[in-house]
């Protein structure tokens, strides 16, 4: 059987620790929650308390020790890597990432002033995880997040979402180093994808101030303007530089929280190879 490992970038679905269950019974026999509900409701109406001292409530962990999030992904993960099945969707959001890859590190570059650098092209696997960063600079890990337009880019957050802070701290395990970088950046949506975000509204002005979200280069305004609004009012374009268009976020190793996805990965193979087994 193929073994399971998780993919960095999903890291943080199966982070979270399972939650307990709480058990009620009486008498040696397992009552609803709503069933205990009602004994408590006749006891704050009547005040007397013997009426749910003969209940017990015990806590337990699912069979698996897995948390719920663990469990559905797993569910996934047999879904596509044994039957050939895979949830994948394709979004706008992925697309332009797709699509702006190469100019989006670019900016990185020059805003940082990185000098040189080599996109990574090497995935990385071990026992329990896999891995593939954009690239390393001065033994430090860089992972770019093209935000899709003005309103998604954090320009004022402090603290980087966990999902991504999750994702590199299993990067940096693979790549054995103590720093990463996430960079948020802010590229030029391509028309095609612009055309289709405004198709919907028949006023040119309307489609200029949502496409304003989406563009930060006056060559790119012109075009865009040019060839899908026309019409639109004169606005003053306040084009961005390359230092406003990238957000960084550090994140730095953390071998405990490593060493507790090493051991949830063991428990979702063995989840896995119990399912399979009809177990």
């Amino acid at each position: 059987m193929k073994q399971f490992k998780i993919r960095c970038s999903a890291i943080n679905r199966i982070a979270s620790s399972p939650k307990e269950t709480t058990i009620y019974s009486v008498g040696g026999k397992e009552i609803t929650t709503a069933k205990y509900n009602k004994i408590v409701d006749s006891v704050l109406s009547s005040g007397d308390i013997s009426l749910i001292q003969h209940v017990e409530i015990t806590k337990k962990l699912s069979d698996s020790g897995l948390s719920q999030g663990s469990i559905s992904y797993c569910h996934e993960w047999i879904k596509e890597n044994i039957y050939g099945r895979s949830n994948y969707v394709e979004t706008k959001y992925t697309n332009k990432g797709i699509d702006t890859e190469e100019e989006a590190l670019n900016i990185l570059v020059r805003a940082l002033k990185l000098g040189m650098v080599y996109k990574n092209t090497e995935r990385r696997t071990d026992e329990f995880k896999t891995g593939e960063i954009d690239f390393l600079h001065d033994d430090v890990i860089y992972d770019n997040k093209s935000s899709f337009s003005f309103q998604t880019f954090p320009m004022f957050e402090k603290k980087l979402d966990r999902v991504y802070e999750d994702q590199q701290k299993g990067y940096l395990d693979l790549w054995n180093k103590k720093l990463s970088r996430v960079c948020y950046t802010l590229v030029d949506t391509p028309i095609e994808i612009l055309r289709n975000e405004i198709k919907w509204l028949s006023d040119d002005d309307a489609k200029q101030t949502k496409a304003l979200n989406h563009l930060f280069t006056k060559k790119a305004f012109i075009e865009s303007k040019e060839t899908l609004f026309p019409m639109a009012k004169k606005v003053d374009f306040i084009e961005l530089k390359d230092e406003q268009r990238v957000k960084v976020f550090e994140v730095h190793r953390d071998d405990n929280f490593i060493n507790g996805i090493h051991i949830t990965v063991k428990q979702c193979n063995e989840y896995i190879k119990r399912l399979l087994d009809g177990k």
